[in-house]
Order: C-alpha cells, then structure tokens, then sequence
C-alpha cells in the first residue's frame, strides 16, 4: 500500500509467481504513480527495495 498525504494511492498485492521485480500502478490529484518493488538478495542479508515515481519521476525509495 502506498499513501500520499494519508490518501491510498496504490492498493495492489503482490503477485506469487510476480518474481523478484513487480510494478503497481495507481494515481494521485490526476497524475500517475507507480511503485517498483525489488526483492534483493546477497551472502549477507536479503530486503525489498521500492521505488516510488509521480509523473515518471523517482520520489522515494524504500527500503523494508
């Protein structure tokens, strides 16, 4: 879930079978906003990355 101003914006599940990169879709105060999630693994540690964009332009990335 991804909110902006404490609007929902992105209310998407991930997939199962989506593999290690899935994208979600939604809009805000009409413009587009999608959200990139990456899962991330290495010999040491493993976490998802996102990135948020707005209009096509990275705003945020998240790391959980």
């Amino acid at each position: 879930m991804v909110k902006i101003d404490g609007e929902t914006v992105i209310n998407q599940k991930s997939q199962v079978f989506g593999g290690s990169s899935q994208t979600f879709n939604g809009s805000w105060n009409g413009r587009p906003v999608s959200a990139r999630a990456t899962r991330i693994q290495n010999f040491v540690s493993s976490y998802t990355q996102i990135d948020v964009f707005i209009g096509g332009q990275l705003v945020e990335t998240l790391t959980i």
